[in-house]
């Protein structure tokens, strides 16, 4: 008994208020949301632009397979100083030529690594024959090169897309993500204080009321609370 006794005499911890249960409830739902869109949105958008910078190489590398696969061409032709040499250096885009050798003709700007596999389309029979790397790096920047022989043995034109700066971009775009969802977040914590604020005065009116009662035996109290409400219902209530 004296143990149940100690137990009871305890003080309990004190439980939150309603306006703070409603506040928090409030920044607590509407972070779940911010989240879930921000972080949704974040990634389709990523998605999208990757894609997108994906299908623009891929297309100039189909064009330029086509090209070669009808045409004889040779290193001469793709010299950044041959006229219409722009029609296979889009923006972004960056084109080495190599020799039958290997060796490079006229570099790229940067100048892209020539390997092995480079090496063997190079002095590949047949046009239009590639290879690709997915990541490669070249100085502080990452690169997608596509490696496609002009036939014959002549040679073979590099094609190299640069999508570091892309990421770069996406990380930017990342973290201002997150700096607009804390600012929703604790704009809607601060809004929710404001509105539960507003909803509960005259609720805390009613508790404040009825504590005065209990303490002073004093029936007479009148409860200053108005409405149609349900809480205004209560106080005309208590009141009569």
């Amino acid at each position: 008994m004296g143990r149940l006794a100690r137990l009871l005499a305890r003080p309990r911890p004190r439980l939150l208020s309603l306006r703070a249960t409603f506040a928090v409830s409030f920044a607590a739902v509407t972070a779940v949301v911010t989240v879930l869109v921000g972080v949704l949105s974040y990634s389709a958008a990523a998605r999208l632009v990757r894609v997108d910078q994906e299908s623009v190489f891929d297309q100039v590398v189909r064009d330029l397979r086509d090209e070669v696969s009808h045409e004889r061409m040779t290193p001469d032709d793709f010299s950044s100083s041959a006229p219409g040499h722009d029609l296979v250096r889009p923006a972004r885009t960056d084109v080495q030529v190599l020799g039958p050798t290997g060796a490079v003709a006229d570099p790229g700007r940067p100048g892209l690594p020539v390997i092995s596999g480079d090496r063997r389309i190079a002095a590949a029979g047949t046009a239009g024959r590639m290879v690709l790397h997915k990541e490669v790096s070249v100085g502080n920047d990452v690169y997608r090169i596509a490696t496609v022989s002009l036939g014959g043995g002549r040679g073979a034109v590099q094609v190299a897309q640069e999508f570091s700066d892309t990421e770069d971009l996406l990380r930017a775009l990342q973290q201002r993500t997150f700096l607009l969802m804390a600012a929703v977040v604790v704009g809607a914590g601060l809004f929710g204080w404001w509105l539960a604020r507003r909803i509960t005065r005259r609720l805390v009116i009613l508790t404040s009321a009825a504590e005065d009662v209990a303490r002073t035996r004093r029936l007479g109290i009148e409860v200053p609370v108005t409405g149609h409400d349900e809480v205004g219902r209560l106080g005309r209530a208590f009141d009569r």
